[in-house]
């Protein structure tokens, strides 16, 4: 049963949350250094599933089950992180996403509460003749 539980959660995980690691930093990047930031993304990514996958075993068989409270530990270290530096990027634009994250020359900015729309006129420069 819990091998059938594990496949549900495999193809759920697949289908939600594996998509957006790629997805999220290809839309706020900048077009000039989409590519770079996204290789730059895997590369740590790849190297860190390298890492964890030769120490967790280590790490198991020196402090056995303490090893789970200092991996819990992290990932409330690593959530407050992202809940507190991360800024909120829900019901934006894409417009609004790029001057949220950019400015003129494509330099990453920090973080802001908020964003006001800005509306642009565009002066009329031919008028009706009659």
């Amino acid at each position: 049963m819990a091998i059938l539980f594990l496949f549900f959660y495999d193809a759920g995980f697949n289908v939600a949350m594996n998509p957006l690691a790629y997805a999220y930093p290809t839309e706020v990047l900048p077009y000039s250094i989409r590519t770079k930031g996204l290789a730059v993304m895997v590369a740590i990514g790849q190297s860190l599933l390298i890492v964890s996958q030769y120490a967790n075993p280590v790490a198991i068989a020196a402090i056995g089950w303490k090893y789970w409270l200092f991996f819990l530990g992290m990932l409330v270290l690593f959530l407050a992180m992202v809940y507190f530096t991360y800024p909120e990027t829900r019901g934006l634009t894409l417009e609004e996403l790029g001057r949220l994250y950019e400015d003129d020359e494509g330099v990453m900015m920090e973080k802001t509460d908020g964003i006001e729309p800005q509306v642009e006129t565009v002066p009329v420069e031919m008028e009706k003749k009659e």
